[in-house]
């Protein structure tokens, strides 16, 4: 993956993000690899789209647990990428209630770039995880892609240690209970099964 420094905020994300703490609500809705190169008159923050887009990446996970960032995690598969290139650029897409959809923040990787291939030489499914600063006053939206079909093992571990990890998850069917002044012969064995008559 391309070694992409921190994002910076176009003008239009920074317009949204004020907007989103004044009544009106901001949805991130997906990021973009591209190809595009800087140049020194290059204005990021009049960006609207990245220079030379190649790849449109679902949001898969959003954290929110934090109030003054959201982290988001995006797809990266190459399985339907008719051609490969060079990636570049990185951006972040949002919009301010039924708006249009525009570029939030966006980043080059310069010469810290990775080439993708196409779909005909297929490569790992690779996630990109992606902190962006919001305001705890702000209404924040993500447009979670649910038609990705198969789950990352990432999120099977996590499901399992926040299922494990919950009061609830494992109920006494069995009425096992503590072994203290049992017999010695069923102490041993740890557990002692009370028959419900």
């Amino acid at each position: 993956m391309a070694k992409f420094p921190s994002l910076t905020f176009t003008q239009k994300g920074m317009q949204m993000l004020v907007q989103a703490q004044n009544s009106h609500t901001l949805t991130f809705t997906c990021g973009k690899l591209g190809s595009g190169m800087l140049t020194d008159s290059d204005d990021i923050t009049a960006f609207t789209d990245l220079k030379a887009p190649r790849m449109m990446l679902p949001i898969v996970k959003k954290d929110d647990s934090n109030p003054e960032k959201i982290v988001l995690t995006f797809n990266t598969a190459n399985t339907e990428l008719a051609e490969g290139f060079v990636s570049r650029e990185l951006g972040i897409f949002a919009k301010l209630d039924g708006g249009a959809e525009t570029l939030y923040a966006y980043s080059n990787a310069g010469a810290n770039y990775d080439y993708i291939p196409s779909k005909d030489t297929p490569s790992d499914e690779n996630r990109l995880e992606v902190s962006l600063i919001v305001s705890s006053s702000a209404n924040i939206a993500v447009q979670i892609d649910t038609s990705i079909v198969y789950v990352h093992k990432s999120d099977v571990e996590e499901m399992i240690a926040s299922h494990n990890a919950s009061e609830d998850a494992h109920s006494n069917r069995l009425l096992v209970s503590n072994t203290a002044g049992k017999p010695a012969s069923m102490a041993d064995k740890g557990i002692w099964i009370e028959l419900l008559e």
